[in-house]
């Protein structure tokens, strides 16, 4: 298979520059840009669609590509990314920015069930020491039977969070599954020679960055959800990606401005 050029891989993110998708809400029709706003980007799929960022710069939207295309059904649509940016590196070489935007809440349900699994035990541990007092509260005489605490620890050490784990597989799977597919589409649509997109895409630099916010002023838990991430991306590192890393926001407007749009940044 041929290798593919620079030039081909431009031409085909450029191909989504005015394609659009229509997503039905609420019985409302909204339409999303393939080619969009960091803002536009960066909003919540739930109400009142916050943005994360406010950054007037256009990157495109994995997520409205992905929803696009006529390659998957509604039902079995891959992991993907909120925004992808091209650009060109110091060396002249093509580098591609994967960008994750999520808000969280500031305690994860696997926190709370942790939390709740250090109450049990508290509570029993409270029961054992108190059980021989005459004046121990009926509610302290609750005690939760072994069997129950067993049970309740192999559920909690067996939980995996749902938004930890989506974005886990989110890189890999817009990567590996979303962008090839796409390439192949557009090829068959476009008449093109499909070249080795695949062998492109895993030797070109890459950098993937999730920024996280609670969406609320206190957001305690947004650094330590951060650090947790950033951990488990580091195995990606360089293996996937050149640097992979979960910033709270703050910190990631600095990296957007003087790593992701360096050189070419203006204030909108």
């Amino acid at each position: 298979m041929n290798a593919l050029t620079d030039k081909e891989f431009l031409e085909f993110f450029e191909s989504f520059n005015e394609r659009t998708y229509e997503e039905i809400k609420k019985g409302k029709s909204i339409i999303h840009k393939c080619y969009d706003s960091i803002t536009e980007l960066s909003r919540s799929d739930s109400y009142p669609y916050d943005a994360l960022i406010t950054n007037p710069f256009p990157m495109y939207g994995l997520d409205w590509m992905v929803k696009s295309s006529d390659k998957w059904d509604d039902y079995n649509l891959p992991k993907s990314v909120d925004a992808l940016f091209v650009k060109k590196s110091n060396e002249g070489n093509l580098v591609l920015h994967v960008i994750e935007f999520k808000f969280i809440k500031d305690e994860s349900k696997k926190t709370k069930l942790n939390n709740l699994y250090m109450n049990i035990i508290e509570k029993n541990n409270r029961y054992m020491l108190n059980k021989s007092k005459s004046d121990l509260d009926k509610k302290e005489k609750r005690c939760f039977d072994n069997d129950f605490v067993n049970d309740f620890k192999e559920i909690k050490n067996a939980y995996i969070d749902e938004i930890e784990n989506s974005l886990q597989l989110k890189p890999y799977e817009a990567i590996y599954i979303a962008l090839p597919k796409l390439y192949e589409e557009y090829c068959e649509k476009n008449n093109r020679t499909k070249k080795d997109f695949r062998g492109y895409l895993s030797n070109m630099e890459k950098y993937y960055w999730v920024c996280l916010d609670s969406g609320s002023p206190n957001g305690s838990n947004v650094h330590a959800q951060a650090q947790q991430f950033e951990r488990y991306y580091k195995r990606m590192e360089p293996v996937i990606f050149v640097k992979a890393v979960a910033k709270n926001k703050k910190d990631f407007e600095v990296d957007l401005k003087d790593h992701i749009l360096s050189n070419i940044y203006a204030e909108g």
